[in-house]
């Protein structure tokens, strides 16, 4: 036990005035290099620019900023107009647009004071189609296809209205054959036709008449033939004589008036001669 406690004694160090002064000195030194070591770096190295601080400081506010701001806040760049030359094309193309549209209801409003529901009817509903589709593709803003479209409308239209001439003539020549043939739905059809295209011709107006009169004359000079061949002259007058009021240029009625007043004096004659016997 003395052995153990005296080996414990011996590892202790002992603290002398000596040692306390060997460790002051060590400690100054090292004190000493660590100051002129913070020296040298703050000497040798650069300082912090303060704007390029505050400023990189600032730059998250500014993010947030810009984060929290709502969408509708934020400005797009607005979009530019055509440019001249396109708004002066648009503006050709309008005008353009609009005398074409004023020569097409011209030839509308022409075409249909002479009937051409009567003698062009398929063809001008196609017309009429065409023009609607053509305002919506203007309506559209396809300018271009537009004006085409309505240029060939109004061409069409103008065609429409160069065959109104033949027209008239083909109408006029069927009616006046259906009238002496009597077939009067032919010439009804045909002179209505006629009348829509020339409503101002007196000559138009009076064959359109014997046309409507037609199937009633035809009716009185059948039976007024009748009656002739039963001998029933006084019958067959009254009917020749009706016919011919209504129209004096269906033939078969003058002749029939003429013939029956003739038969009717003959009749009388005989008569006359047998009561003087």
């Amino acid at each position: 036990a003395q052995q153990s406690g005296a080996i414990s004694a011996q590892d202790v160090p002992v603290v002398t005035r000596q040692t306390r002064a060997i460790n002051t000195r060590h400690a100054a030194v090292a004190f000493g290099v660590l100051a002129a070591v913070g020296i040298i770096l703050f000497i040798l190295l650069p300082t912090a620019d303060p704007v390029t601080q505050e400023t990189r400081v600032d730059q998250p506010a500014q993010v947030d900023s810009m984060a929290s701001t709502p969408p509708s806040t934020i400005q797009t760049p607005q979009e530019t107009g055509p440019t001249p030359f396109a708004a002066v094309r648009l503006e050709h193309l309008q005008k353009e647009g609009e005398s074409i549209a004023r020569d097409i209801l011209r030839l509308q409003l022409t075409l249909e004071d002479h009937g051409i529901f009567l003698w062009a009817h398929a063809r001008y509903r196609q017309l009429a189609a065409e023009l609607d589709s053509a305002e919506a593709l203007y309506r559209e803003g396809s300018y271009e296809a537009a004006m085409s479209a309505y240029t060939a409308i109004r061409v069409g239209l103008e065609e429409l209205e160069d065959e109104m001439t033949a027209r008239l003539a083909e109408a006029v020549a069927s009616g006046d054959a259906a009238l002496a043939s009597g077939d009067h739905k032919v010439a009804l059809t045909a002179l209505t036709i006629a009348n829509a295209i020339e409503g101002n011709n007196p000559d138009i107006k009076a064959k359109l008449s014997r046309a409507e009169n037609l199937e009633e004359v035809l009716s009185l000079v059948r039976r007024a033939e009748l009656a002739e061949r039963e001998n029933n002259l006084a019958v067959a007058l009254d009917l020749f004589t009706s016919a011919r009021d209504l129209d004096p240029a269906w033939q078969p009625a003058p002749d029939g008036v003429k013939r029956i007043t003739s038969a009717i004096k003959t009749q009388r004659f005989n008569e006359s001669m047998s009561a003087a016997f």
